[in-house]
């Protein structure tokens, strides 16, 4: 293969076949890394060591792994369990099989080759299991978001064609089955479609597509699915323009003041993508700003903190020792309840300098805002040329 990450990967499919110059253009974007990301490679790490023990019954194997997989400072007890959900899935697709009349062959982890449709292709379907005529495809998905359908889906289709292409030379198949497994939503979603439709897909579909990707050819096509994990998003004009004019009115046409309950509904229908986007355009802006790109009209300067009890066990006890309740330390939340219970002068007398104020962190904020500036070391920006 030609490099670890294909230029066009299956799981970005729903993007570059919608949005044909996204491709080159993330190419050259950081790597945007998250705790949730880390937390999802080592889910899928979990399912792979269970399923393979379902495959060659190698214990020993097996608990060497999970010792050093438990390791990770995000596994928890939550994940083991919703991994044992996913293997449970994985499991009850093999018994259907035999319950068939079919022994099921499981491959983890398979490398698929997708360069008959997509230059330089490439990617690994998490499992898949062979028998009876069908092919099925399965991925495992840890996010918690929102229920991924596999109905048409790009991804799975990529996979599903790639599957086909390594075991057709050693069975027949009729029909492909493609199955989501994402156990934090409790959902299990699948399509079923015949090989003809496959194949039809992916030469009507999926190679134009990857082909005018590949070169970068194509218009920006700005959208709710394929611009919401783009590494581009919060750069993008075209993206900010769906977003911001979205419901763009023209004076000139005479409507009615009033909002019909159909444009209501339609407003609805995109405010959580807009709402998204925003937070995520103020994040982006603020940590960008932190690094040292100035952003005409606003500025870094030292957000506002709350104070803290620094050792609370010690406070409790000196105000027990002053003669306070524990009334008055344990069923109030927060310093100034505390002084409104206990008198402010009493209890800055009583723990002194158990009472701090941390620094705020730095926030971005209007020009206009009263607080100083802050002084910032200016970095090479990942996503700017200064």
């Amino acid at each position: 293969m030609p490099s670890n990450h294909a230029l066009l990967g299956p799981s970005g499919a729903h993007r570059w076949m919608q949005c044909g110059p996204s491709a080159k253009w993330e190419a050259t974007l950081p790597d945007e890394g998250s705790p949730y990301a880390e937390e999802g490679t080592l889910a899928h790490s979990i399912c792979e060591a269970k399923l393979q023990l379902v495959k060659d019954g190698d214990i020993d194997a097996f608990n060497d792994t999970m010792d050093k997989l438990r390791e990770n400072i995000l596994y928890s007890a939550e994940m083991d369990g919703y991994t044992d959900t996913y293997l449970a899935e994985v499991v009850k697709i093999m018994d259907e099989y035999r319950l068939a009349g079919s022994e099921p062959h499981l491959y983890i982890e398979v490398q698929l080759d997708l360069q008959q449709w997509i230059p330089e292709g490439f990617g690994t379907s998490d499992a898949v299991v062979v028998g009876d005529g069908t092919l099925t495809v399965i991925d495992f998905k840890y996010g918690k978001g929102v229920p991924v359908s596999a109905a048409n889906n790009p991804q799975m289709r990529c996979y599903a064609l790639g599957a086909y292409t390594e075991f057709e030379p050693i069975e027949e198949f009729s029909k492909v089955r493609m199955v989501i497994i994402q156990p934090r939503l409790n959902s299990v979603d699948e399509e079923t479609i015949s090989v003809s439709e496959l194949l039809l897909w992916g030469e009507d579909k999926l190679r134009p597509a990857a082909e005018r990707a590949f070169k970068g050819e194509g218009v920006f096509n700005p959208g709710v699915e394929q611009c919401r994990f783009c590494k581009g998003r919060y750069l993008c004009r075209y993206n900010a323009a769906y977003h911001l004019t979205q419901y763009e009115i023209d004076k000139n046409k005479g409507e009615p003041a009033e909002l019909t309950p159909l444009e209501i509904g339609g407003i609805l229908e995109f405010c959580d993508s807009l709402t998204r986007w925003a937070s995520g355009m103020k994040e982006f802006a603020e940590t960008q700003a932190i690094n040292g790109t100035k952003i005409p009209g606003w500025k870094v300067v030292t957000g506002r903190s709350n104070r803290k009890i620094e050792d609370t066990e010690k406070a409790a006890e000196k105000l027990l020792e002053s003669g306070c309740t524990k009334e008055d330390i344990f069923d109030l939340k927060g310093i100034s309840a505390l002084e409104k219970a206990v008198g402010k002068k009493k209890l800055a007398d009583t723990l002194g300098d158990l009472i701090v104020k941390p620094e705020g962190k730095p926030t971005l904020v209007k020009e206009s805002d009263k607080r100083p500036e802050l002084d910032l070391t200016p970095k090479n920006s990942e996503y700017f040329n200064d």
